[in-house]
């Protein structure tokens, strides 16, 4: 492992001499105008300094996954996106559910015998093409596909997002395990201005994902599917870096060179500086005709780190 401990210029000694903190000032990147750490062969930037990482486009609402916090929801007519809700009643994957009112005479065919129990209750299927265009309801006569059915119950089938938020309750998230150089050590000491290399130490589903869970329940099946979108480190001197996926690994033959894609360089000494990293996930989930994402909860870890500064001396 990379462990800068002294640095020979010429006929000067530099030693590294580490002393209380100072505030430090935001990385600025050299080869561009905008807060980025590092870019992809294609001038994209990867690692992007972030000094509010709630606000960074694609952010997962952070909450408690068995919450009834707000999802992302869609639902869909074959390709074509539908209204989830509406006059008509409740998508369920084809059509427009919702009671009868008034409810048909008792001796209509559609009780299919039920009346004589007085049993169960008269709902009516719609199709999307029936939605109000602008406002104006389409005539029963011109919209085809109505129709009208008994069930033993005006309960709908199960919320597609109630199952998939029982689904992701079933998962195994987990905090990253840090990966960081220098390390966490009295014999690793970092050096102001040289790189620092961040990454996710064993990956694992449970920390990187993926992660998938499928929920059956009322004829409904909700399939979930997450995966760590991010990790945000806070590197401990008022700066975070936005990471997109668990970085790489700093091996020996690396040297001095700077991450490809998960790095920082500290312009101030530190003794010591908290890094914390925040795992960011993408959490969606599919049902039939509907689709969406839900909130979870974050997770952080944290380790300290030590960055001294180079003094040259006379030897």
């Amino acid at each position: 492992m990379w462990r800068p401990a002294a640095v020979i210029v010429s006929t000067w000694l530099a030693t590294i001499v580490v002393s209380a903190p100072s505030a430090g000032e935001a990385f600025q990147s050299r080869s561009a105008d905008v807060d980025c750490a590092f870019f992809d062969e294609n001038g994209r930037c990867i690692t992007v300094v972030d000094s509010e990482p709630d606000e960074v486009e694609h952010d997962i609402p952070v909450g408690d996954p068995g919450s009834t916090a707000p999802a992302d929801r869609r639902c869909f007519s074959g390709e074509e996106s539908v209204p989830c809700t509406s006059v008509l009643g409740r998508w369920n994957g084809s059509c427009y559910v919702q009671r009868v009112d008034p409810q048909p005479p008792k001796d209509d065919a559609v009780w299919d015998g039920h009346w004589e129990d007085d049993d169960g209750v008269v709902m009516q299927c719609t199709p999307h093409l029936c939605l109000p265009q602008r406002g104006v309801k389409l005539p029963d006569e011109d919209c085809l596909g109505r129709e009208l059915y008994w069930a033993p119950s005006e309960a709908a089938a199960p919320d597609p997002v109630d199952l998939a938020r029982r689904a992701v309750s079933r998962m195994d998230f987990a905090a990253v395990d840090i990966g960081i150089v220098p390390q966490d050590d009295p014999d690793h000491v970092g050096v102001v201005g040289m790189p620092v290399w961040m990454w996710v130490e064993n990956p694992a589903p449970a920390t990187v994902g993926p992660l998938a869970e499928s929920v059956s329940a009322g004829g409904v099946t909700v399939t979930v599917e997450a995966r760590m979108e991010r990790v945000v480190w806070d590197m401990g001197d008022g700066n975070t870096v936005s990471c997109t996926g668990p970085g790489t690994p700093y091996r020996e033959s690396f040297g001095g060179e700077a991450s490809p894609d998960c790095g920082y360089r500290y312009e101030t000494q530190g003794n010591p500086y908290t890094v914390t990293a925040t795992s960011y996930w993408t959490i969606r989930w599919e049902s039939d005709g509907e689709a969406g994402s839900l909130p979870v909860q974050e997770l952080t870890a944290s380790t300290q780190i030590t960055i001294g500064e180079v003094q040259v001396l006379r030897q």
